[in-house]
């Protein structure tokens, strides 16, 4: 039998398809040859988890050192990161983020939050003659998904007002808090972000997490998206129910509410296959809330 070539279209959509679900993969793809290294990078880059010191200095030093004989010299790699994890607060954060022109989704906990809102503010300029990050520029206006890796705050109020003129809070349009113990205005700040239009929130306890309190939530103008994500590794069967019923009731009165299921401990590993064109917890509470209402709950 006479061999046949697969056609050149055929086999870069099958390496690009590869690499954007598998870091090994593109590692290795980077190693083949320099067209496959130009197509490996972008998506080695996509996602970028930065969870100490050490790991963020690793990520940087690359980008201040490039070598002379560098074999992709018009190489920006923060040009395509899209997706970020930072457990990191470093002054340096300016740097990486001066770079992440196409940047979509963070994760941070609550020390990078406050470092980015910090350093995005007259304050920084300022006290510590730093420019300010350039989320100002109106080419940049894209909103970000956050996701905030963080336990329960109290003060959230006062962190953001003494922030107004951040150029970063307002560029935050979807905001998921996967710990949150309780749904008063201290811990649930919704109106402390002027552009946000969809918000995630847990649920597992009927007396942490008192359902009447979103009221005001869902009253907001810009609002277009709240999802109640049902924590069902702590949630009793009895709270299920009540949930359940709230949302009936809700429902009937707004189309902003929505439902959705998760666990504790999938927080981290969601958002990575989200990255990778999984479904991010806005499709899943989509798909749950359509069940919901065909089964008529």
């Amino acid at each position: 039998m006479e061999r046949q070539d697969l056609p050149t279209e055929l086999v870069i959509y099958i390496l690009e398809t590869t690499a954007q679900i598998s870091v090994q993969f593109c590692l290795t793809l980077s190693l083949v040859s320099s067209w496959t290294r130009r197509l490996a990078l972008p998506h080695l880059f996509t996602t970028v988890v930065l969870k100490d010191n050490t790991s963020f200095f690793k990520f940087l030093e690359p980008l201040d050192k490039q070598p002379p004989k560098h074999p992709w010299p018009d190489c920006r790699p923060l040009h395509h990161v899209q997706n970020l994890w930072l457990e990191v607060a470093q002054p340096s954060l300016r740097t990486v983020f001066s770079g992440c022109c196409n940047l979509q989704k963070l994760a941070l906990d609550h020390e990078a939050f406050t470092w980015l809102v910090f350093l995005s503010s007259t304050l920084a300029e300022d006290r510590c003659r730093q420019a300010f990050l350039p989320f100002a520029n109106p080419t940049r206006s894209t909103g970000l998904d956050v996701l905030m890796i963080l336990h329960d705050r109290r003060n959230w109020t006062n962190l953001l007002k003494h922030y107004q003129d951040s150029y970063f809070v307002p560029r935050i349009t979807r905001l998921r808090l996967p710990y949150l113990k309780s749904y008063d205005r201290q811990c649930l700040p919704a109106k402390s972000f002027p552009r946000l239009s969809h918000l995630a929130i847990p649920f597992y306890d009927l007396q942490l997490h008192d359902l009447a309190l979103l009221e005001p939530v869902l009253a907001l103008e810009g609002l277009e998206v709240l999802v109640v994500v049902i924590m069902t590794d702590r949630t009793s069967s009895a709270a299920y129910k009540s949930v359940l019923a709230w949302f009936s009731n809700t429902h009937s009165m707004t189309s902003k509410v929505f439902l959705a299921e998760a666990t504790s401990d999938d927080v981290e590993t969601s958002w990575k296959l989200e990255g990778k064109g999984g479904d991010s917890i806005w499709d899943c509470a989509t798909v749950f809330t359509q069940s919901l209402t065909l089964n008529g709950d």
